[in-house]
């Protein structure tokens, strides 16, 4: 796949050299691509609706970078949990298992889980000042990132998803 391309649903490769360039590539996703679903607002939110929406980004960094990477990322969850919109946004590593399906461990990859509440907060998220100063701090850690835009399957909760009778 070509750097920064979108293909499939909501899936996206960024290069580090499009990870520089651009913030995380979000400057191509949008509700076309995500085609996000509407769902009901979690308790601790307002009764509005919000668009649900999911981001697994796998962080493939240079052998032996890890560690600094995930200083600087913890440096940075504090700013952007509290962006308007962020519900959930952390760090995670592999963990060694004898889980059925479980992927060989990939020590230089971070994979980060978001959830927000929308298309928009998501692409606010991406031009936040705090997420262009962190991109300068980590660039020669990072070989590239992979991205994956979700929506939940199953629609608001307590409603039928897609393909209920």
């Amino acid at each position: 796949m070509a750097p920064g391309r979108v293909e499939g649903r909501g899936a996206t490769e960024v290069s580090a050299a499009t990870l520089r360039a651009f913030p995380l590539a979000f400057r191509i996703v949008d509700r076309s691509v995500c085609g996000a679903r509407r769902a009901k607002s979690l308790p601790h939110r307002s009764s509005q609706e919000v668009l649900l929406i999911h981001v697994i980004a796998s962080i493939n960094l240079h052998p032996g970078t890890r560690d600094r990477f995930l200083r600087e990322f913890a440096q940075l969850e504090p700013d952007v949990h509290a962006e308007a919109g962020c519900i959930e946004y952390g760090a995670a590593v592999d963990l060694e298992c004898s889980a059925r399906g479980q992927v060989p461990v990939r020590p230089d990859v971070v994979t980060v889980v978001e959830k927000w509440s929308s298309v928009e907060a998501l692409a606010a998220h991406a031009m936040a000042p705090h997420m262009q100063a962190y991109r300068v701090r980590v660039k020669d850690f990072v070989i590239g990132v992979s991205l994956q835009v979700l929506t939940p399957a199953g629609g608001a909760p307590g409603q039928p998803g897609p393909g209920s009778k």
